[in-house]
């Protein structure tokens, strides 16, 4: 049996590389989906907490978490960070995160946030109450793009999820409690 001169097999090795690598971006990418849940949160006495995730399940795969936690009075607390390009800034660089897609566009302040952590997301984590019009766009548009200014754009399907980030909005915007007079 004759083997093969190593600069014939070597163009084999790399094209196999290659067609691997891009399957697997591939299939890492059509695997994302939105998770949602609710519970209560000990760290925060009990108080109901929902939560809503885009990303693949299971995995630390994750482009979108956001945290809905109820308060004693007034707005709950929301902790929403979306992965995003961030070039070269800095964590808690104040900045916008721009949503653009189906005739919407709006900008959201936020804080750059999971610059070089081992865990979590890497991208900002926004200023915006439950009655931002982020909320009612992410339930009725097919998809956006997000960035922050002069960076790359990130796309966000969302047309499989209105049902689980309707759920998710419904359930956030039911902690809001009156204020005490």
């Amino acid at each position: 049996m004759s083997r093969l001169p190593c600069f014939v097999r070597l163009p084999f090795l790399f094209a196999s590389l290659f067609f691997l690598i891009i399957n697997f971006s591939i299939a890492s990418a059509a695997d994302k989906s939105w998770q949602t849940g609710e519970g209560s949160d000990p760290a925060n006495d009990g108080r109901p907490v929902a939560w809503l995730d885009y990303g693949v399940p299971e995995t630390d795969d994750i482009q979108v978490r956001i945290a809905c936690k109820a308060q004693d009075a007034g707005a709950p607390e929301l902790d929403a960070v979306f992965g995003a390009p961030l070039g070269d800034l800095k964590n808690g660089a104040e900045t916008v995160l721009i949503f653009t897609g189906d005739g919407f566009e709006h900008e959201v302040p936020g804080k750059v946030h999971g610059v070089g952590a081992e865990v979590g997301i890497a991208g900002v984590k926004l200023e915006a109450g439950i009655d931002d019009a982020l909320w009612d766009a992410l339930t009725q548009k097919d998809s956006l793009e997000y960035r922050i200014s002069g960076q790359g754009a990130a796309s966000l399907p969302l047309k499989d999820g209105h049902r689980r980030i309707g759920n998710f909005v419904e359930a956030c915007r039911s902690f809001v409690k009156e204020e005490p007079v």
